[in-house]
């Protein structure tokens, strides 16, 4: 004859199967998830003051190559660390609000 019995001890979510005399420890699977969500810490995020040209190709699916051409032509301010462009976050959003000559032209 198998008996069947839980046990809500200490630790929450815990079942305990006894078969035969076996006690076997079977965690709920739905609760191992939960607690690895509440035990997860979470870090507020800070805005981006900047943006590199490859990150802002990626975010906005302008080529690089383009991007390239926009800050030689000054349509694109950026600012340069050694070898490092960075577009501030305020000039990306005026550029983009802007468009492009084209787009100015055909209107």
């Amino acid at each position: 004859m198998s008996v069947f019995t839980r046990f809500n001890g200490s630790r929450r979510g815990a079942q305990t199967e006894r078969l035969n005399g076996t006690s076997i420890d079977k965690p709920d699977r739905m609760e191992l998830f939960r607690d690895a969500l509440n035990e997860m810490e979470t870090f507020p995020t800070l805005p981006r003051l900047a943006w590199g040209l490859s990150e802002v190709s990626t975010a906005t699916g302008l080529s690089v190559p383009f991007l390239r051409a926009e800050v030689r032509a000054g349509r694109l301010p950026v600012r340069r660390f050694g070898r490092r462009v960075l577009i501030r976050d305020e000039d990306l959003k005026d550029y983009l609000s802007r468009g492009s000559e084209r787009e100015r032209a055909c209107t």
